[in-house]
């Protein structure tokens, strides 16, 4: 008789902190953006505009054109984002060789903000038309990416020569990767 009070006891004891540990689980709250490790977190980052300007050509022999890119980047979520980075290549259109590459850091957008990134290109010669692809990541992660096709085009007037950008295509940006 006694074993059997003691059966019912341990039983007893079980169903009661089993009763506790569910009413505990059931009280927390599920973990917030904060909370959830950062290869995890939802960011969306988007290309707002770009923009491209010639530099001036300080050596005529070589016809090296400075080719200043600007991007806005925009971060459409409250939540911070990663680190973010610019790749892009300036590639002749035929054969696709590329001829000069560039890297930005431009590090973590806040929450619905945006950020201007600029990259700067060598353009190697004049009136040929070139591709530019952009390569975005995100934590290491390509997210988005764009391509366009420039020209930079010499134009003589009043004794002056100026140098600009003649955009064939303009950059297209699509997303690669979704980070959830």
């Amino acid at each position: 008789m006694k074993m059997k009070k003691y059966k019912w006891g341990i039983v007893a004891a079980l169903a009661v902190i089993t009763s506790v540990v569910a009413a505990t689980l059931a009280l927390i709250p599920p973990p917030t953006k904060a909370q959830e490790p950062e290869w995890k977190r939802e960011t969306k980052l988007q290309v707002d505009d770009v923009y491209f300007l010639a530099g001036e050509d300080d050596n005529t022999e070589d016809n090296l054109i400075p080719i200043i890119t600007t991007l806005y980047l925009t971060n459409a979520q409250w939540n911070s984002s990663g680190n973010v980075k610019i790749v892009a290549y300036l590639l002749r259109t035929n054969p696709n060789i590329a001829v000069d590459k560039s890297t930005v850091e431009i590090g973590v957008i806040l929450g619905s903000t945006t950020k201007e990134a600029g990259v700067q290109m060598i353009l190697p010669g004049l009136n040929t038309p070139y591709d530019v692809d952009f390569l975005i990541f995100e934590n290491d992660l390509l997210v988005l990416r764009g391509q366009g096709n420039i020209e930079v085009v010499q134009i003589r007037a009043g004794g002056s020569i100026y140098n600009y950008v003649q955009i064939n295509k303009y950059a297209d940006f699509k997303q690669v990767s979704d980070i959830t």
